[in-house]
């Protein structure tokens, strides 16, 4: 970033965004496992050609966005929405893999109700990484910075202080041209926390001197050549947590069983939560490079 003035430094003082994270409530914490439970229906489901082939999914992480529907046990409209109670495994199948929509409401007013039981919260988004659960939401922050410049660039001296102030207020929304950089770093974030991960067990039957060129899906002609193989990994729907700082997070930290560590990629002593706030802030600093913003 350019310096307002070369060969200089300064200190300055605003509020801005950031986004705090949080042990959640009882009732929210209940909520979060139901939906983690049932992320492993976010996978497509696998394709086998023999009976003796399985896959589980065992959760490990989720990010999401709740909504009005999430957040209680049931959810209603008068006048546009009946009743409808909470099921952890449509919301899963409907609202975050957006499938078999169809299925799950009535065909003849499948869009209104998806979008009134589905919508986004604009304010804060839930995530369980191993058995850490978190609320993060977007919270006026203090920050009391000093730009330090060599030649004609400048950078942030760390550290930094900094302290939250208050919640966004309600009555900001995501229109709003006040909170247009709330948003910005909410929506920022989603993007690497949003997501699924699960480990992977896959029991599959693969051919041993077949004759029909290794093809499993083709006729074996003889009693031995299929044999037992196991595979252990780990998979994502959506998730690019491994583009950040995130996957070293000490509550987040995979089963090396499943995701070997040569030692180049130890984890930190800072919770996700801790690291989401940091992401944050570092993300409205971030945003002094854009002229709109001064």
């Amino acid at each position: 970033m350019a310096a307002v003035v070369p060969n200089s430094s300064y200190s300055m003082s605003f509020i801005g965004p950031s986004l705090r994270c949080e042990s959640p409530s009882e009732n929210v914490t209940r909520r979060i496992d139901e939906i983690f439970n049932q992320g492993p229906l976010l996978f497509p489901a696998p394709t086998f050609y023999h009976p003796n082939e399985t896959i589980t999914y065992t959760p490990h992480y989720i990010g999401f966005y709740p909504s009005a529907w999430a957040s209680n046990d049931s959810y209603s409209i008068p006048g546009i929405l009946n009743e409808t109670a909470f099921n952890a495994s449509t919301f899963v199948d409907t609202c975050l893999r957006a499938t078999n929509i169809h299925n799950n409401f009535n065909p003849g007013q499948f869009n209104r109700h998806w979008i009134l039981l589905c919508q986004d919260g604009y304010d804060y988004f839930w995530v369980r990484s191993r058995n850490s659960r978190y609320s993060c939401s977007i919270q006026e922050t203090s920050y009391n910075i000093t730009w330090e410049v060599s030649g004609d660039r400048q950078s942030v001296k760390q550290p930094f202080e900094w302290s939250y102030v208050r919640p966004l207020p309600g009555a900001a929304g995501p229109t709003d041209p006040t909170a247009y950089s709330y948003f910005s770093i909410l929506n920022s974030i989603m993007g690497f926390v949003g997501g699924f991960i699960a480990y992977v067990d896959l029991e599959t039957m693969i051919t041993d001197n077949d004759p029909n060129d290794g093809d499993p899906r083709k006729p074996c002609d003889t009693s031995n050549c299929y044999q037992l193989y196991k595979f252990q990994d780990y998979a994502g729907y959506e998730a690019r947590l491994s583009e950040t700082s995130l996957m070293k997070a000490s509550d987040f930290v995979l089963d090396p069983v499943y995701f070997p560590n040569d030692g180049s990629d130890e984890p930190t002593n800072k919770t996700i939560g801790e690291l989401i706030g940091e992401l944050s802030r570092n993300l409205t600093l971030s945003l002094f490079s854009d002229r709109r913003f001064w």
